[in-house]
């Protein structure tokens, strides 16, 4: 599967890569995909169970699985890149659908929040969303009794990198006790 790992397919593909207790022989994680390439054991009945149980449990996480024989990545390789592309493509298609999520603002003002997913189904169970500080929404949900509080925390997120975001624990502890 040297197409694949030469990125030749244009997305990141990981190769043996975890998921949940299980690895998968490829995973194109930005399109909820696992490409597994099959030998001639997995034609044995334990590993069809262990195969099956794995399936199982990627398709309750979301992540769709394509499986392939090495016979057919040996003898037709440009149908099996192009099966992948078509499931990437249908991930794509996928991701690109929002939702628009609609609530009255304070006055007669409708606010909209387009929220990307690839499982609609599952929005009516949603607790709680986080929105990035940057949109303008924040300022025109906040309510008055927060006010000061999400202004500092606004002010403290853009006084930091990407990096510094995604990778500090005084972001969480901050969060502890700004917002009990």
């Amino acid at each position: 599967m040297a197409k694949i790992r030469n990125n030749q397919l244009g997305v990141k593909v990981r190769r043996q890569h975890a998921i949940g207790e299980y690895i998968v022989d490829f995973a194109i994680l930005e399109y909820d995909l696992a490409v597994e390439v099959d030998g001639e054991y997995h034609e044995e009945e334990q590993q069809k169970i262990y195969d099956k149980a794995r399936t199982n449990y990627l398709d309750e996480f979301g992540i769709k699985v394509i499986r392939f024989t090495n016979e057919e990545v040996l003898n037709n390789l440009d149908r099996v890149i192009e099966t992948i592309k078509n499931a990437i493509r249908e991930g794509t298609l996928k991701k690109e659908a929002p939702l628009l999520l609609s609530e009255k603002g304070t006055g007669d003002e409708t606010l909209n929040l387009r929220v990307y997913t690839t499982r609609p189904d599952t929005i009516f169970g949603v607790d709680f969303m986080v929105i990035a500080p940057e949109l303008d929404l924040v300022n025109k949900i906040k309510s008055s009794g927060q006010t000061d509080e999400v202004d500092k925390y606004v002010a403290w997120v853009n006084s930091r990198s990407e990096r510094e975001r995604m990778s500090e624990k005084k972001y969480q502890e901050y969060l502890r006790v700004a917002m009990p």
